[in-house]
């Protein structure tokens, strides 16, 4: 919505601007008075379940399968190893990051981090996700890997607890990640009060590794996590005692952490621990003890904690206030009394400023350095409380308040929803003889019209002036230069005094500061929408997203694109509505929430969703308008729901259309999507017999007309019965209540019969007290599956099967799955069923998704008799992370499928995992492979497809424009390009190309680590263009254009090493410098988001780009299908390259001869090229013919290869085509490219060899000269 001219008050452009912010506006108020709705929705789903039996259960099962000799639990967590089988082999599809999240400029994003660990260098940290697990970094966040296999430790009590929620964590760095200390407190923070309404989970206590980042592959996570006393609790702050060394159990060094959590204060001593028998059996070792501290003023929420240097324990209090303790909690809390009077409620936080402490030896973390210390809370609605304390370390600390700090911290009105016990972060440093304080709450808009950003404020403190008499002693006034309002240079342009989170997604968990020096350089931020830093001491617009690979997003419901098999639309919990649009890069197409998604079958490019209840979305208003709901239809809709679409036939000379049903507690029903504008609306009746009420004279929303029994409850889901034929009308929908399955089914007359089945009537065997969750048509029958939670503490079934020759709800068995036996040995865990699919190619099969994961089972007759346990039936395991399955989604060829190449995606939305997928058809072969076009995942040979999401016409894609090769100036020039233009100014487009403001950017980026090189001049690149040019001599004036002074001053001057540290003299200029390194990964490989945003040609015609003849880079870039890693230098590409007067001319090349060289290159020599064969080899060398990636790569994170090649010789305005082969030393074996699966026919051109063999892609640019 930013980075784009306003439009003139009173037009038409600006009405529809307010009414886009308003909207903006209302999302944001929506999900403050939302969340509660959330949370019941995911509190039912979830109510009641034993995690820890389920994973032993699981276990089992397995072990029993694998004919293991002794149950071998199967790790969880953020990354599960493949089975040596190829067999139902799982890889994720994303999202490995979000591009156009939410706030100013909109950046990437990904899902909820709670609290972050970083390094004084600002290279290393590791994030603590909310149900995610634990994450790393050692490139300064461009990139993220997942820490460790999540332990799963005996529960004593039991319940919805995780071992990858995380609260909080705290590490203790080494000279390298092997040396690091990691402790994470589990168990998402508990709110004091529910006014957030957000959904989390108590955890398993504090897990403690030592090198967890090196342990990939085993469970690097010590057994004593204190389980007995912290199970089930939030943990708000680990703190470590000041006289304590990290990982000693001896006595003068002994470890001692405290922790706060929901349930009180928890005191953890390191020692050597006995050996156990078990079970499980241990070893001897040394391990922590946790006690709860004994006195009851400790047994209350304690929501932050720290300790002085001279060893007082300072902790918050819910409900007290500030308590303090010398003796390490073993008596009673002394409460500060000048604190005692604040009045606060709720959460509230300490902090003071830190210092990187020693302890042991060559190990350091950050501790409170001094004994003065700021308070962080509320005492009323918008009556927010900062309060300084100059010292806590004598007996009687004084309280001084402080004034001036926004009251906008965690809502935007008092009658509106207060985040406070959700989203608080407190964080002190010195700026001079001032302290600095910056806080984070929920969210905020930086000026009027702008997206919302992280309510994110900086602070200098200062004496409040003599006169007149000031309301309070200090005052806290936005930090000169960081946060001010006053133009530049002296100034920082803050649009909104003292707020820095423009650019930051919103709802900030934890800042850390890292770096040398007062003030910190760098300020790092942990919010919902992932990791955000500023390597310039936190001013506003220098926080850059640091998210790329933190896959931690939680999608709710799913669904394949009709068409393409690529694309994949999906709803997520409080991060909106996303689409597919890499191999694993998703691109937001809504903000706020996410529900039910659906493409529209006969108009493919409309994509609708669900923001939440009754609230539907489209990419296209013109097709798609939502239905004219009432008052009881937003009341009384689900907070999430699913909708059904079908495809209609034709009949004569009326096309094929779409069918369209959408929930509250009633069934909307559309058939005109896509065919009329606008579409129209129409209630399916619950009285039999009645034709659907349409809109129109007569019809109000608001009457009984068409409304269902309310009764029955909120809508869950619905799905379509496949007709019996291909050409005939789907006629029957089937439709899952909160109380009821019904079955709407129509005439050939157009009127319609229900059948309802109500789980509170006695003679439906389904239990009125489970929960109804999915439903899945038997195609070619009338039956269909019930899915449900099953009953708390009972052996209900989970799983139903309805067969419609005897009217009754039949047991498929699946409650007892993982019994231990035959009745008469108990049921076992409960593992509710929330999603349900049947196969396409057997309606024998069927698929569920569980809280332990997703399962086959086989019907053997109509009585409901399902086989879940003998091969290939049981769960399928198979490189996919044991988490709760949201959704499943199965994807089928709608051409005739062909047996040997279509495959049968299998697709599992996975809570805090993202998606995953399976091909049905096929083992799942480990293949390096790259993209011959945009929506190109290489399961199948290729269709010349149009771009699945363009409105009709489009033209086919000519698979000449591989996204995964891209090209670009090499690095480094001798001299500066030219300004060669006009000034660059925001306002006046013609201004400017793209091309010419991203070279300035890939300059202006090593002055300002918060530009993204994209040719867009956002907003955030305005401020930091008026910054610069007021700072220049002589200065210039405060607007943000771009001039032949400026672009000199930056192009011509701005110089950088090799080593991404600034440059000067003789050291190469910094423009055209790979856009994605950075000072703190100055070497890394490109990532898919990197040459998707950061690589600009100069110009195009049509969808071919356009490049100069010179000295030119390019980048390959490499996916991997496997969750397995291929470990560095195991990944190739091998570049060939020609040119021609035409790209037809190129696309026609017969490939024969090349081939015959690949194929002895790939074998890993280096061949003579054959005489006269046209290609040119780029890169190459010691005995070789490919360049290999330097670091390892898996399905998670496409990484690319570069190659230098000189395009200087090139007749002007020829064309020149790069054909980029792939593999790696890991691929399985390599087939053989053939135009047909069915006869061995080699490819005869370019286009054909493309479009057949996932190893290979071309990409044609034209050359002309650089213009000077």
């Amino acid at each position: 919505m930013t980075g784009k001219p306003r439009a003139r008050l009173g037009s038409r452009a600006a009405r529809a601007q307010a009414a886009e912010d308003l909207q903006a506006l209302s999302a944001k108020e929506a999900k403050k008075g939302r969340a509660r709705g959330r949370a019941a929705y995911n509190a039912e789903l979830e109510a009641g379940l034993d995690r820890q039996a389920l994973a032993d259960a699981l276990a089992r099962v397995l072990a029993e399968r694998e004919a293991a000799p002794a149950p071998r639990r199967r790790r969880g967590g953020p990354q599960a190893e493949p089975l040596a089988t190829a067999t139902d082999r799982w890889v994720p599809i994303g999202p490995s990051v979000v591009r156009r999240g939410q706030a100013v400029d909109r950046p990437r994003v990904s899902g909820r981090v709670r609290d972050l660990a970083v390094h004084r260098d600002g290279v290393r940290a590791y994030a603590a996700t909310a149900r995610g697990g634990v994450w790393y970094t050692g490139d300064g966040g461009a990139t993220w890997a997942p820490v460790g296999a999540w332990a799963e430790p005996a529960r004593t009590v039991g319940g919805s607890n995780l071992a990858d929620a995380c609260g909080c964590i705290l590490v203790n760095f080494g000279a390298t990640s092997a040396q690091d200390f990691v402790m994470v407190g589990t168990g998402e923070i508990n709110p004091v009060e529910l006014a957030h309404g957000e959904w989390t989970s108590g955890g398993v206590g504090v897990l403690c590794a030592l090198d967890p980042v090196g342990r990939a592959a085993v469970n690097p996570w010590e057994p004593d996590a204190g389980l007995a006393q912290l199970e089930n609790l939030g943990i708000y702050r680990l703190a470590r005692h000041p006289a304590a060394r990290a990982g000693s159990a001896a006595g003068g060094t002994q470890d001692v952490v405290v922790a706060a959590t929901s349930n009180g204060l928890y005191i953890g001593r390191r020692q050597p621990l006995p050996a156990v028998v078990g079970p499980p059996p241990l070893p001897a070792r040394d391990g922590f003890v946790w006690t709860q501290a004994a006195d009851v003023s400790w047994q209350g929420p304690i929501t932050d904690v720290l300790f002085l240097p001279g060893g007082r324990l300072v902790a918050c209090a819910v409900g007290v206030g500030l308590v303090v303790s010398d003796d390490l909690a073993t008596t009673a809390a002394v409460p500060v009394a000048s604190v005692a009077g604040l009045g606060l409620l709720g959460r509230f936080s300490v902090a003071g400023p830190t210092a990187w402490t020693e302890g042991p030896p060559a190990h350091f973390e950050w501790r409170t350095s001094g004994n003065r210390l700021y308070l962080l809370g509320e005492t009323g609605p918008m009556a927010i409380s900062l309060t300084r304390i100059p010292d806590a370390s004598i007996a009687a600390p004084a309280a001084a308040a402080v004034s001036g700090v926004t009251n906008a911290l965690w809502q935007i009105a008092p009658a509106l929803g207060n985040q406070r016990d959700y989203d608080q972060a407190i964080a002190v440093d010195t700026s001079g003889a001032n302290d600095r304080v910056f806080v984070g709450g929920s969210s905020a808009q930086a000026f009027v019209g702008a997206d919302w950003g992280a309510s994110l404020w900086c602070y200098d403190i200062v004496a409040a002036p003599p006169a007149p008499p000031p309301p309070t002693p200090f005052i806290a006034q936005a930090a000169v230069g960081i946060s001010d309002t006053a133009a530049p240079p002296a100034g920082a342009a803050a649009d909104t005094a003292g707020m820095i989170g423009n650019s930051v997604h919103g709802d900030v968990h934890a800042i850390r500061l890292a770096g040398t020096g007062a003030p910190s350089p760098q300020v790092w931020i942990a919010c919902d929408g992932g990791v955000f830093a500023s390597e310039r001491s936190g001013v506003v617009g220098s926080f850059a997203a640091r998210n790329t690979g933190l896959a931690t997003l939680q999608p709710v419901y799913a669904r394949s694109h009709q068409v393409n098999g690529h694309l994949v639309g999906a709803g997520f919990q409080d991060n909106g509505t996303q689409v597919r649009t890499g191999d694993t890069l998703w691109d937001l197409q809504f903000v706020s929430d996410g529900g039910g998604v659906a493409f529209v079958p006969t108009a493919p490019h409309v994509f609708v969703n669900q923001q939440f209840g009754g609230v539907w979305r489209t990419n296209n208003a013109a097709a798609f308008v939502a239905p004219p709901l009432a008052n009881a239809d937003v009341t009384g809709a689900s907070f999430y729901s699913g909708a059904a679409v079908t495809r209609v036939p034709p009949v004569g000379a009326t096309p094929a259309r779409s069918r369209v049903a959408i929930g509250t507690y009633r069934v909307w029903l559309s058939d005109d999507v896509g065919v009329a504008a606008p579409n129209t609306w129409r209630v399916l009746r619950s009285i039999s017999g009645q034709p659907v009420a349409p809109p129109g004279p007569g019809f109000s929303v608001n009457t009984a007309v068409g409304q269902a029994a309310p009764v029955r409850g909120p809508i869950r889901t619905m799905k379509w019965v496949p007709p019996p034929g291909a050409n005939d009308r789907p006629r029957v929908l089937l439709v899952v209540h909160q109380m009821a399955v019904v079955r709407y089914t129509e005439s050939a007359a157009g009127s319609w019969s229900t059948r309802a089945w109500r789980i509170d009537n006695v003679n439906v065997a389904i239990p009125r007290t489970t929960t109804l969750t999915d439903v899945a048509p038997v195609p070619g029958t009338s039956n269909f599956y019930v899915a449900t939670t099953g009953v708390v503490g009972a052996d209900d079934e989970t799983l139903w099967f309805y067969e419609d020759a005897s009217g009754r709800f039949r047991r498929t068995g699946f409650r007892r799955v993982l019994a231990t036996g035959p009745p008469p040995a108990p049921a076992g865990p409960r593992d509710p069923v929330f999603a349900v699919v049947v196969d396409p190619a057997d309606p024998t099969v069927v698929y569920v998704g569980t809280a332990t994961g997703v399962w086959r089972g086989t019907r053997t007759n109509n009585q409901g008799a399902h086989e879940w346990r003998a091969a290939p039936n049981g769960p399928l395991v198979n490189g996919i992370p044991q988490a709760m399955v949201q959704d499943l989604d199965i994807w089928v060829d709608p051409v005739t499928p062909t047996p040997a190449t279509s495959p049968r995606l299998l697709r599992a939305a996975l809570q805090s995992r993202g998606m995953w997928e399976t091909d049905l058809a096929h083992p799942g072969e480990r293949r390096t492979w790259i993209r011959s076009h945009a929506w190109d995942n290489r399961r199948m040979p290729l269709a010349v497809d149009a771009t699945p999401l363009t409105p009709p016409p489009v033209l086919p894609d000519l698979l000449m424009d591989s996204p995964d090769i891209v090209v670009r100036p090499r690095w480094s020039l001798a001299t500066a390009p030219v300004f060669g233009g006009p000034t660059m100014d925001p306002t006046v487009p013609a201004s400017f190309t793209p091309y010419r403001l991203w070279t300035f950017q890939t300059a202006f980026r090593w002055l300002h680590p918060s530009v993204v090189a994209d040719g867009q001049f956002s907003r955030n690149l305005q401020r930091l263009v008026r910054v610069h040019r007021r700072s220049m001599a002589p200065a210039k004036t405060d607007v943000p254009q771009i001039d032949a002074d400026v672009w000199n001053d930056v192009v011509g001057r701005v110089r950088v090493k090799p080593d991404g540290t600034p440059g000067a003299g003789a050291d190469p200029l910094a423009v055209y410098r790979a856009p994605w390194h950075t000072r703190s990964a100055p070497d890394a490989p490109a990532t898919e988001i990197d040459l998707a945003e950061t690589v600009i040609p100069p110009t195009t015609v049509g969808t071919e780009w356009v490049v100069f003849k010179e000295r030119s880079t390019v980048d390959v870039l490499l996916h991997h299908r496997d969750s397995r890693p291929v470990p560095a230098n195991g990944a190739w590409a091998i570049l060939l390259w020609r040119s021609a007067p035409t790209a037809a001319a190129l696309m026609s090349v017969d490939p024969t001869q090349a081939l015959a060289w690949v194929v002895t290159a790939v074998t890993g020599v280096n061949p003579p090229a054959p005489a006269g064969w046209g290609w040119n080899r780029a890169g190459g060398g010691a005995g070789v013919a490919w360049n290999t990636l330097p670091i390892p790569i898996d399905a998670r994170l496409p990484r690319a290869v570069s190659f230098d090649v000189d395009l200087a010789a090139v007749p002007d305005n020829h064309h020149v085509l790069f054909l980029a082969i792939v593999g790696s030393s890991a691929d399985d074996a390599r087939l053989v490219p053939t135009t047909s699966a069915a006869a061995t026919v080699p490819p005869v051109t370019v286009t054909q060899l493309v479009q057949c063999w996932p190893y290979a892609a071309a990409r044609v640019v034209q050359v002309l000269p650089r213009p000077t």
